[in-house]
């Protein structure tokens, strides 16, 4: 599990790239004591959680070996995430603060997409 810690809002992120369902189930109740209803099938979700007294965001995305799909719901649960830290810190969605919500997102897409990098460059350079 990614952790990324936006200093500019004191929150946490957390991003979570599994096979499988169950993995992240598991994962969501021993790291943050809560449990999901969320549809088997689905491909991601975002939750907001609280960890060592810091609120935070998880971020789960199901690897499925499609980039493309896998870009899409990353994409897709990022900005979620960064829309329901935003509006927890009052920070409401509008002309206003759209560069706020541009900037958290391009920060918190760099930062995966490097994770991700790294870990499949480590897979592959294991073989």
């Amino acid at each position: 599990m990614l952790k990324l810690f936006d200093p500019i809002f004191q929150k946490n992120y957390y991003f979570l790239y599994t096979k499988t369902y169950q993995e992240y189930k598991d994962i969501l109740k021993n790291e943050f004591n809560k449990d999901t209803e969320l549809d088997e099938e689905c491909f991601g979700e975002t939750e907001m959680v609280k960890k060592d007294g810091v609120t935070g965001v998880l971020i789960w995305v199901k690897k499925t070996n499609n980039n493309y799909n896998d870009n899409n719901s990353i994409g897709h649960e990022i900005h979620h995430a960064v829309v329901d830290m935003l509006e927890y810190c009052g920070i409401e969605q509008c002309e206003a603060t759209d560069e706020v919500y541009a900037y958290v997102c391009g920060w918190l897409t760099a930062e995966i997409i490097q994770h991700i990098n790294k870990l499949e460059f480590e897979n592959w350079y294991k073989i």
